[in-house]
């Protein structure tokens, strides 16, 4: 019998794969944030903060943006009402 966890059984490659990619978010931010706080004075003139917070959001928002993807991939059912044909793609 298979069952269908996907991302939360354990013994699927996959889920390693997210705790890596959540692990390797977490440092992203982590370490942005520090440079944020070692460079402020010397930035000031430039005024980092913006530019911080939009370099913060593409990460966030790129992280965000595989959960979607990976949750629509394995919810959506491409072909309708189970037929089993081929998608052709051919113009």
């Amino acid at each position: 019998e298979e069952t269908n966890l996907g991302v939360l059984d354990y013994r699927s490659p996959q889920f390693y794969i997210v705790i890596l990619e959540n692990v390797s978010v977490f440092l992203a931010f982590s370490g942005l944030l520090k440079f944020y706080h070692a460079v402020q004075e010397d930035l000031s003139w430039c005024r980092p903060f913006p530019k911080f917070l939009c370099i913060k959001g593409v990460v966030f928002m790129t992280f965000w943006q595989g959960i979607v993807i990976s949750l629509l991939a394995n919810t959506t059912d491409l072909l309708e009402n189970g037929n089993n044909q081929e998608i052709s793609l051919q113009g």
